[in-house]
């Protein structure tokens, strides 16, 4: 070290070789950071920590990210660690002994009233004893994936949090068993918080909102709140029942609330942290209360005396990385605890206030006309020459802790009505153009803490008049601009009259102009609006038509599916779309033998034969050429192939009449799929997937010898991302896989080499996926 320095707020600075530029505050008495040991081998050579508890006993047990639980003694010392063998045992070893990795990384701890501790994993529940041998007695499973919060209540049960809904293990049983919602209903959410009232209800902080299990209840019911008094934002992140049975809320970006009221129906909820300006951040999750009251977390402390909220930051002494929710504890002898990247925080919040020191105030910097000037002798007044018509001041407060968090406010009296707030990126006053007078500039700075130091400054100044700024001119100027207003006001109003009747005149015949053009411009707009939505030759609507509507018929379509397998809703029958696509076989050759008016014609009775098969309701579709879209709304994917055989008969059964007397036998493919294609994973194949299914279904139809259909019922997959991965593969290998079911008409000896029977026969629709023997 080459040399120190003691400042004004009593911070000492520390400069020298290989060290840079370090800070020490000797004023911090309450808050440490107590850090991973150097030691390789040492139980606790990984700072960074996850779950904190301290048992009856004094231990104070630790778990990290890398998995294991560390023992520490009350002075926070490394004692030993906690594991489990393959044969299930829990092992204490010492410091010094060399650690095997531990099979498990625990994220949450509570002691039980027996005096065993429970401990959370991934998807386990381990229970050990408090002795001094600490052993594993017993190992539960639970379905609720990482344990995120443990809580023992007084009646022996333990209240499991984890991130998919709520689990309790009740005394004397040996099965962790999910609570369920009001009315036998899943809540599938993230449990992120859970606290026992004074009655003995049990309330709970979920992704989903605030619930509450009633005293000998055995299901969750949502907390409803009064209208304007409701949480800022539904997930509820933390909470909290201090000394007083107040109950304090954490929410995941609207920060800290209390509950005002709670009169057994409906709550009402104080938004602390917004009304403090505390916006699009959380408080902190782990809510602890001291014995002067306050509220803290890792972020913040809240003092509901004096209604003063105050940010921890690493000038206070919170340096402790990246700060975890659900890491948290309070010692026997009040000390309060916090995980983070970094080690633990350990607070004494009875030696913590915030900052008192009165940080100094001064000039910085003094521009005038825009060109820097010195600033010496600025406290005795500034004074403006008329020419001089702009001055700025750069300010700044003495107070090197966190400089980022001062505050400025700065006010010209006679000229502002109330102070200007500045931040600390910006400590500059500006003023241009003023009139002459004398004013006072007033500025006053905070110290990290937010309160006001007494130090102002109150610099006078003085703006002197320019001749034509002095009072006989201005009243001589003012006196000419009456009277030339006087005039033209007269002349103006003279024209004005005799404007009056010939606008009059001329707005009712413009009037009744623009009512005839209005009209007709509906009536044209109208049949314009119809004619690009529909084809020309057919009187089918087109692509563009489709696209406008398409999107909420299919949304509809994958939320009841949706509804039905996540909520357990009634799936209606008709539920979904059926896309059918058709093709007339041979086209080609009509329009090359008989011209391109029979085949227009074979295209326009293809189109009214498909109208009779439909209804009005589904969407027909000139799709391109000879292709025709269907699109069959609220109907079961059981008529799927009664309608394509339909469409199908109504195009291969009677003759196309050419118009010149000659007459016309053509057939079509058809290939269409249901939608959604996977009932379980609705949301996996949008409506363009299912549109290419069936028109891989149609050329398979056209590869196997045309007039016929094939169609998608359903499809399979363990997941969404496996089922979009097998949509996109060629459909006959996709067949092959067993993945789809499939429907094909018969006699079709394509179709029948694929394993399809003719499902308007009667006979039975089978899967590709059994074998062809069967």
């Amino acid at each position: 070290m080459t040399s120190l320095l003691l400042d004004h707020s009593g911070v000492i600075w520390v400069a020298g070789f290989g060290v840079g530029l370090q800070r020490h505050d000797s004023n911090n008495r309450s808050l440490w950071l107590r850090s991973a040991d150097l030691q390789a081998n040492s139980p606790f050579s990984s700072s960074d920590v996850r779950s904190l508890l301290q048992i009856d006993n004094g231990e104070i047990w630790v778990a990290t990210h890398q998995g294991g639980v560390t023992v520490m003694d009350v002075q926070l010392r490394a004692i030993g660690a906690l594991q489990v063998r393959s044969a299930g045992e829990a092992v204490a070893t010492s410091p010094a002994a060399k650690q095997a990795p531990p099979p498990f990384r625990v994220t949450a701890m509570v002691q039980a009233g027996d005096g065993t501790v429970w401990l959370g994993t991934d998807a386990e529940l381990y229970q050990f004893g408090s002795d001094g041998h600490r052993r594993q007695l017993r190992r539960l499973p639970h379905a609720g994936g990482p344990t995120t919060r443990l809580l023992a209540g007084h009646d022996g049960s333990l209240w499991v949090g984890t991130m998919d809904g709520l689990f309790r293990l009740r005394p004397g049983v040996e099965q962790v068993v999910r609570v369920a919602r009001q009315g036998g209903q899943v809540l599938y959410a993230e449990i992120s918080a859970i606290a026992e009232g004074p009655d003995g209800d049990l309330w709970v902080g979920s992704s989903k909102g605030l619930f509450r299990v009633a005293a000998g209840e055995r299901e969750l019911r949502r907390v409803e709140a009064e209208a304007g008094a409701e949480l800022a934002n539904p997930s509820v992140i933390g909470l909290l029942f201090d000394r007083q049975q107040t109950l304090w809320l954490d929410t995941a970006v609207t920060g800290l609330h209390r509950m005002r009221s709670w009169d057994g129906q409906r709550a009402s909820f104080e938004r602390i942290s917004q009304r403090h300006g505390v916006v699009s951040r959380p408080f902190g999750a782990n809510l602890i209360s001291d014995a002067r009251g306050r509220i803290w977390t890792h972020m913040y402390v809240y003092d509901p005396a004096s209604d003063r909220l105050h940010e921890l930051t690493a000038a206070d002494g919170a340096d402790l990385g990246t700060g975890w929710f659900y890491s948290y504890a309070r010692t026997h002898d009040g000390r309060l605890l916090f995980g983070g990247s970094r080690g633990i925080l350990v607070v004494r919040p009875e030696r913590f206030d915030a900052s008192v020191y009165a940080p100094p105030l001064l000039v910085s910097e003094l521009s005038i006309n825009g060109q820097r000037v010195s600033a010496g002798g600025i406290l005795a007044g500034l004074t403006l020459a008329p020419e001089q018509r702009s001055f700025s001041l750069t300010f700044s407060a003495l107070d090197y802790s966190d400089p980022g968090r001062l505050r400025y406010a700065y006010q010209l009296q006679g000229f502002d009505p109330d102070w200007i707030d500045s931040s600390a990126d910006s400590r500059l006053a500006s003023y241009s153009n003023l009139d002459p007078g004398d004013y006072v500039l007033r500025v006053r700075a905070s110290n990290r803490s937010g309160a006001w130091s007494p130090h102002e400054l109150a610099i006078k100044v003085r703006v002197m008049p320019a001749w034509w700024q002095s009072w006989w001119f201005q009243l001589l100027v003012l006196s000419l601009l009456v009277a030339m207003v006087n005039a033209l006001v007269r002349l103006r109003t003279r024209s004005l009259r005799l404007r009056q009747g010939e606008l009059k005149r001329m707005v009712r015949e413009r009037t009744a102009e623009l009512e005839t053009l209005a009209l007709a411009l509906q009536r044209e707009s109208a049949a314009l609006e119809e004619s690009s939505l529909t084809d020309p030759l057919t009187g089918l609507r087109n692509r563009r038509f489709l696209t406008q509507h398409i999107e909420a018929d299919a949304a509809l379509a994958v939320r009841e599916y949706e509804s039905h397998f996540k909520y357990g809703a009634k799936l209606r029958e008709d539920a979904g779309l059926i896309f059918f696509l058709f093709d007339i076989d041979g086209f080609k050759e009509v329009n090359d033998r008989y011209g391109h008016a029979a085949g227009d014609a074979v295209i326009r009775q293809v189109s009214e034969r498909l109208r009779r098969v439909f209804r009005d309701t589904d969407y027909l579709v000139r799709w391109g050429g000879e292709e025709f879209l269907v699109v069959a709304r609220s109907t079961p994917r059981a008529h799927a192939a009664d309608l394509a055989e339909r469409a199908r008969a109504a195009v291969a059964e009677h003759p196309f009449d050419l118009g010149d007397g000659r007459f016309l036998s053509r057939t079509c493919s058809a290939g269409f799929c249901c939608f959604p294609l996977s009932t379980q994973h609705a949301a996996a194949l949008d409506w363009p997937a299912a549109v290419n299914i069936a028109d891989a279904a149609l050329y398979a139809v056209k590869g196997a010898g045309r007039n016929g259909w094939l169609g998608a019922l359903s499809a399979g997959g363990e997941s969404a991302e496996a089922l979009l991965a097998q949509s996109r593969r060629p459909l006959a290998e996709w067949m092959r896989s067993g993945g789809v079911t499939l429907v094909g008409s018969a006699p079709h000896d394509g179709l029948a080499e694929a394993g399809f029977h003719n499902a308007v026969a009667g006979e039975q629709v089978r899967s590709v996926s059994a074998s062809v023997e069967a």
